[in-house]
């Protein structure tokens, strides 16, 4: 995949079609068909270079771009394996203790016990409704998936919990969605996104 690589120089730029062309020569050493050093030719036609993720961050110091992967390789490198079994379960294990202790906890049909607020703002309980809904249909239905679904129940949860005690976060909160609102801001999906999206649900 385009992750796999690393671009020899700032200024290389890199078209789709390109990609397209590491990605299938990829799948090929994968499969054996063709050697690494095949492989590692036709990255250098495009001024690029396979990473080892291993012993290499699959971005740059400083590379900001919404990522198709974490820092580290989960699977191949060392703090990509320490981030995936250990850092990754105090995050979920943390939000989770936050959650029941401010809120309760969640039960397992979204709808009815997602969240034990029952909210008397109808803006708060629109935006309830909304993102659970959201998450029941779109989120953490691949298989394993499932703490992804929980997860984001419990992100929506603290937030409008938090949106629903602070007067201040609450206009805020409000004004951020009517600015965009007022917009008609679309965030459109890039072309792994969408991929990413239909793969896994």
């Amino acid at each position: 995949m385009v992750r796999l690589i690393k671009r020899t120089k700032d200024n290389v730029q890199i078209t789709r079609e390109q990609i397209k062309e590491m990605d299938d020569a990829y799948n090929l050493l994968i499969e054996k068909k063709i050697s690494e050093e095949d492989y590692i030719g036709i990255c250098a036609k495009f001024g690029c270079r396979p990473i080892d993720k291993r012993k290499e961050p699959l971005y740059s110091p400083g590379d900001n771009t919404s990522r198709v992967g974490f820092l580290w390789c989960c699977y191949n490198s060392e703090k990509g394996k320490y981030f995936q079994n250990v850092l990754k379960m105090i995050i979920r294990s943390t939000l989770t203790t936050v959650h029941n202790l401010l809120i309760g906890r969640a039960g397992k049909d979204i709808e009815k016990d997602g969240c034990n607020l029952n909210y008397k703002d109808a803006r708060l309980s629109f935006i309830n409704k909304l993102g659970k809904e959201f998450i029941d249909k779109h989120i953490g239905n691949e298989n394993g998936g499932s703490y992804k679904k929980w997860f984001s129940v419990e992100i929506l949860d603290i937030l409008l919990w938090y949106a629903a005690n602070d007067i201040n976060f609450r206009a805020k909160l409000f004004k951020m969605m009517n600015t965009i609102s007022d917009r008609k801001t679309v965030f459109q999906l890039t072309d792994y996104e969408e991929f990413n999206d239909k793969k896994f649900g």
